[in-house]
């Protein structure tokens, strides 16, 4: 085939547009992307700090759970020594006045 008689295959791009819509369309969201990217860090960092914080609150917590459980602990043993003290003591004033009542009819004996 002669250099003449083959077919132009370039013919038709002369109709085919020179813009290029996709990289006109990504140029138009650069942008947006780089938006995102920063409120996307913004929402990381926002992230871990309150990760820190919640770490720090349950710190607190376990301690004042602890706090809570010696206090009632405490306050239990403080109530059943008590108790005994009660029981003691009318115990005590019990064995008084059985005393007392032996005297007095003794004497009211005699």
């Amino acid at each position: 085939m002669i250099a003449s008689e083959q077919p132009n295959i370039y013919l038709d791009l002369e109709s085919i547009s020179t813009t290029n819509h996709g990289h006109s369309r990504n140029t138009e969201l650069i942008p947006e992307v780089r938006r995102l990217v920063a409120e996307n860090h913004q929402l990381l960092w926002r992230v871990r700090r309150l990760e820190k914080a919640c770490a720090g609150q349950r710190v607190s917590n376990l301690a004042i759970e602890r706090n809570i459980s010696c206090l009632f602990n405490t306050a239990v043993m403080e109530i059943s020594r008590r108790d005994e003290e009660i029981f003691r003591l009318r115990e005590k004033l019990t064995s008084q006045a059985r005393n007392l009542e032996d005297t007095t009819v003794l004497a009211n004996y005699n």
